[in-house]
């Protein structure tokens, strides 16, 4: 089978999760030969990918195709006022004009058409579109070809893709212009064949603005490529904890450094990232050897650092989907404690694989801090429950399920 995948962001440029997610998805079809009951029987998926490249003059705005790990890329940059991953320099008035152009972007749609009818694919998987135009569901549907999308957040509903705790109902969420863009989101995605969603929590809250009505919907939590359980940390007078994401206000970086400085336990938290709130970071813990910077960490570097830690921490702010950090901190055996917000109750269980406490709630995440460091060994015992935990979520069997959807 021929399969296209098309994400607005594709590593190496990354922002988050959903891009891994998206790359993982398409090294897992290349590695899973026909859709045979027996993964990996038979000659390979041709597998090749359409995403985003920065300006780079008047060439980028067509579309250039290399080699990247061994699939085949394609590359542009979609006409709009500036590059998606630039949103963050941008004022309100700016991103709203950008929005606009994003949401019906006819260059970008003739783009994707160009080289789907070139490529001839029998299906499409559909990833992020913010960025690469929300215009290529329909581009799809006028060529017939069978399409997937995978949904990550809330972006067809909130332009900025956050909803923040407490904030459910604030001006963003009230404007007459939210509603206008969630509206035209619901017509431009209605063309999909499936929807599939990492987590029940996101596809309810599809379900009740009225989206997708006539699509298949599934429920797939995010792949896992491998269970790779890293080794325990011998220092346990101490508890070791990670914070590996986006250094940015609404994921509840700023807000962990601030409850930690006040907690009287023996801790160290490396922090793995980056983002717009670098600056600030570095100077709330400067001086302070509590705290590691490492920087935005890829590859093996990512996996390595979770041979360092007891506990990874996720204090979202946001309502989130699924964070593919849970992920990847379970598949490798350290146990998740998070903030109870979204769809994340459905991977941490309390005292299985992790904790879990109120989004927001500074008591909360102290009470919760203050356990864990008070049972570290119990963190130890937890480690092979949560690697098990992710188990069915192998990108085998997600590749599997993915190509039976739609059948």
């Amino acid at each position: 089978m021929k399969i296209c995948l098309i994400s607005n962001l594709y590593p190496p440029i990354s922002r988050g999760g959903a891009e891994r997610v998206a790359e993982r998805v398409a090294r897992g079809l290349v590695a899973s030969g026909p859709h045979t009951k027996n993964f990996g029987e038979g000659v390979n998926h041709e597998v090749f990918v359409i995403s985003t490249k920065p300006w780079d003059g008047w060439k980028s705005f067509k579309a250039a195709v290399a080699e990247e790990n061994g699939i085949k890329v394609y590359r542009f940059y979609p006409a709009n006022v500036f590059y998606y991953l630039n949103d963050y320099k941008q004022g309100v008035f700016s991103r709203m004009i950008w929005h606009f152009f994003d949401m019906f972007n006819c260059q970008s749609a003739r783009a994707v058409k160009k080289i789907l009818r070139a490529e001839k694919p029998d299906l499409v998987l559909t990833h992020n579109l913010m960025g690469i135009g929300f215009l290529i569901p329909r581009a799809i549907k006028k060529l017939k070809i069978k399409h997937i999308h995978t949904l990550h957040d809330v972006q067809l509903s909130v332009p900025s893709g956050l909803i923040l705790k407490g904030r459910e109902n604030n001006w963003e969420q009230r404007t007459w212009l939210r509603k206008l863009y969630e509206a035209a989101c619901r017509r431009l995605f209605a063309s999909s064949d499936v929807v599939v969603s990492p987590s029940k929590w996101l596809l309810d809250f599809y379900a009740q603005k009225g989206f997708f009505k006539k699509s298949k919907k599934e429920v797939l939590p995010n792949p896992v490529e491998r269970i790779y359980p890293a080794g325990i940390p011998m220092d346990n007078s101490i508890l070791k904890l990670l914070y590996l994401g986006q250094i940015e206000e609404h994921k509840g970086i700023l807000f962990l450094v601030k409850v930690l400085k006040n907690l009287d336990i023996n801790f160290k938290l490396h922090i793995a990232g980056d983002g717009s709130e670098m600056e600030e970071l570095k100077k709330m813990v400067d001086g302070d050897n509590r705290f590691v910077i490492h920087g935005k960490l890829v590859g093996e570097e990512a996996v390595k650092i979770f041979n360092l830690v007891d506990l990874t921490v996720v204090p979202s702010l946001c309502y989130e989907n699924s964070p593919s950090v849970i992920y990847e901190s379970l598949a490798a055996g350290v146990p998740v404690l998070a903030a109870k917000i979204g769809g994340v109750a459905e991977l941490v269980h309390d005292n299985e694989n992790g904790f879990t406490f109120e989004a927001g709630n500074a008591e909360d995440l102290a009470r919760a801090l203050k356990q864990a460091a008070a049972n570290r060994e119990s963190l130890q015992k937890m480690r092979p429950a949560a690697a098990r935990s992710v188990e069915d979520f192998k990108i085998e069997k997600y590749i599997s399920r993915l190509l039976e959807i739609i059948k």
